[in-house]
């Protein structure tokens, strides 16, 4: 407990041997995670709580919760499920931002040496920060204390903002897992070049696309951002999640285009369920739904998106 594995050492690369060195020590924001987290915990609750309304008629009880759940189990089969609904416009998107992952491969190799160039061995308790932000802990303690004191305290706006966290976290995370299974793309530091793939990626060292720390940090800035009306707690939110990608090159963890797709993928994932929401608030019957109905013949399956 508390060791550290190979598969969480920041591995700089040495322009002039080509390889891998030990890492240099670490920035001093480790030293300091809780009062950290506390402090970045009060400023997003504060933020959330002037940005929402307090309801006060709201007593916490198990129907609240129950609902939470279906909301929840709606949406994130509404997420999977929404390329079939998708226009000509929505698959020329998603198009786009695939072609674009796959043309910055062409200048992953150049970049890495730049940053690697750049970062010299050092380290930056900033990055470090990134690194720390985007393994996903933070993510969950914001939602739980969102979804805990809004439903304890009768705040709708925070605990659906808890509620929204976790779909968005469910929903990201699970596509770019898949992902990172599917391509099996070896991480830069292992040195073997952007284009060498070995699916399945099973190991760590062969998951490098799509980042998942970048997916959680835009995940969480996404959701965050559009539930407040705070313009401090926006800026602030899409600069700690481009910390986050940034630190994933940096920490030589990931290529460039693998920051950019895990990017995409949470952002998206963010604006889709914070839309779903609003969907349900104004006209509930209208959200996606899933139901399964009693046929003579069987059952039928329904879903309305």
């Amino acid at each position: 407990m508390g060791q550290t594995t190979d598969t969480d050492r920041i591995l700089p690369y040495r322009l002039d041997t080509g390889k891998c060195q030990v890492p240099a020590p670490r920035g001093r924001i480790l030293l300091h995670r809780p009062v950290v987290l506390l402090l970045l915990w009060i400023f997003v609750i504060q933020g959330l709580v002037v940005s929402g309304v307090v309801r006060g008629a709201e007593k916490p009880n198990g129907s609240i919760i129950l609902s939470d759940l279906k909301q929840s189990a709606h949406t994130v089969t509404g997420y999977f499920l929404q390329p079939v609904h998708w226009d000509q416009w929505q698959w020329m998107e998603a198009g786009g931002v695939t072609l674009g992952s796959f043309a910055l491969m062409t200048v992953d190799k150049p970049i890495r040496r730049q940053v690697q160039d750049w970062r010299g061995g050092s380290d930056s308790p900033i990055f470090e920060f990134g690194r720390w932000a985007g393994r996903g802990q933070l993510t969950i303690v914001l939602a739980t204390g969102c979804y805990g004191i809004g439903f304890l305290g009768g705040r709708e706006h925070l605990r659906i903002t808890g509620r929204l966290l976790y779909e968005a976290l469910v929903t990201a995370g699970t596509a770019t897992t898949i992902l990172k299974w599917v391509f099996g793309r070896h991480r830069p530091y292992l040195n073997d070049g952007p284009v060498d793939f070995t699916p399945p990626g099973w190991n760590s060292p062969h998951r490098s696309f799509p980042s998942g720390h970048s997916t959680v940090g835009w995940l969480t800035a996404g959701v965050l951002a559009k539930r407040t009306d705070s313009k401090v707690l926006k800026i602030a939110c899409y600069t700690a999640a481009s910390i986050v990608s940034l630190s994933r090159v940096y920490h030589d963890r990931h290529w460039t285009s693998d920051v950019f797709l895990g990017g995409v993928i949470g952002y998206t994932a963010a604006d889709f369920v914070v839309r779903q929401e609003a969907q349900h608030e104004v006209d509930p019957k209208q959200a996606a739904a899933l139901g399964i109905y009693p046929l003579p013949s069987g059952v039928a399956l329904e879903y309305r998106f």
